[in-house]
């Protein structure tokens, strides 16, 4: 709750006219909310106070573009273009430097479209690997 931080957590349930919290994850508990944790479930002992709906994961979704002012070129640019010309949420996916196997992204990234409760695009950024093949 720091005052001073233009992101704290009352500004960003003000920004929604939520009410304040001041137990927030309490709240999120109690609502089962959905948490995302960007990293590999094997990377540390799953803490025994974390509710089912915590979840980690190999991706990363991105909500607002930075200040830079560099090209990102086609067909890249359209498919954005395309994205924000339909209102639709733009999610990028990336499984770092870690060698994912081309059918366990696609799972994913079927998973994420599917299911996601927005109208999702998302894009993925990794290593082309040529050799995996695509059921």
């Amino acid at each position: 709750k720091n005052p001073l931080a233009k992101f704290n957590i009352t500004n960003m349930r003000r920004w929604f006219k939520l009410p304040a919290a001041d137990d927030t994850r309490a709240m999120m508990r109690d609502n089962c909310s959905p948490v995302v944790v960007p990293m590999r479930s094997n990377t540390f002992r799953r803490p025994s106070d974390w509710w089912d709906q915590i979840v980690t994961t190999d991706f990363i979704f991105l909500r607002s573009g930075g200040s830079s002012s560099s090209d990102l070129g086609e067909p890249l640019k359209g498919f954005i273009r395309s994205a924000k010309d339909a209102g639709a949420k733009l999610g990028v996916m990336t499984f770092s430097s870690m060698p994912v196997p081309r059918k366990t992204m696609l799972a994913c990234a079927t998973k994420m479209v599917t299911e996601c409760k927005f109208n999702l695009r998302l894009i993925y950024v990794g290593k082309r690997r040529d050799q995996d093949a695509v059921p």
